[in-house]
């Protein structure tokens, strides 16, 4: 999701390179983990 996209949603009213820049420092610690970056595989995975 783009981040003024986000920044709508949240009712910034702020500069938007600012917010943006902030949710890209941030977004990589919510990210998913990688399916492949996995030590433990259950079955049928």
């Amino acid at each position: 999701m783009p981040a003024t996209v986000i920044a709508e949603r949240v009712g910034w009213s702020g500069g938007r390179s600012w917010f943006a820049e902030n949710v890209a420092r941030i977004r990589p610690e919510y990210a998913p983990a990688d399916p492949c970056d996995r030590l433990v595989h259950c079955p049928g995975e």
